[in-house]
């Protein structure tokens, strides 16, 4: 029987994992598209307004999903991948360096599992955003 498990946390950006026993996980990541308002309060040309783009490292242990998610993410307007890694030790030496806005981490790689390079992560760089 599949065993399936949502994980969702609104942070402007929802992900969706799917998990079926046997048959390995599939993950959606769903960005909203936020258009910058003039004063008048009507839709401005992109061109037109200087955008801040959040830098988004990836962690990943299949090469194929860090490619999907780099093409997703730099498609859109306020995101650009930074970099990425395949492997909780390669993360945590690029991202002292790197320093990204989001870390956008695999929770089960393999060696060190993502939720301890997210603890090392917040012992390590206190300054990354929280």
């Amino acid at each position: 029987m599949a065993q399936n498990a949502i994980l969702s946390q609104k942070i402007e950006t929802i992900a969706v994992v799917w998990i079926t026993a046997g048959m390995g996980s599939a993950v959606i990541c769903c960005f909203p598209i936020r258009r910058a308002k003039s004063s008048g309060g009507q839709a401005m040309n992109q061109s037109a307004v200087a955008i801040k783009k959040s830098r988004v490292f990836l962690v990943d242990d299949h090469p194929i999903v860090r490619q999907g998610l780099a093409l997703l993410i730099n498609r859109e307007m306020d995101l650009t991948v930074c970099g990425e890694a395949g492997d909780a030790q390669s993360a945590m030496q690029s991202v002292t360096t790197v320093k990204p806005d989001i870390l956008l981490v695999d929770i089960s790689l393999n060696g060190p599992d993502g939720l301890d390079l997210l603890k090392d992560v917040r012992t390590r760089c206190p300054d990354l955003p929280g």
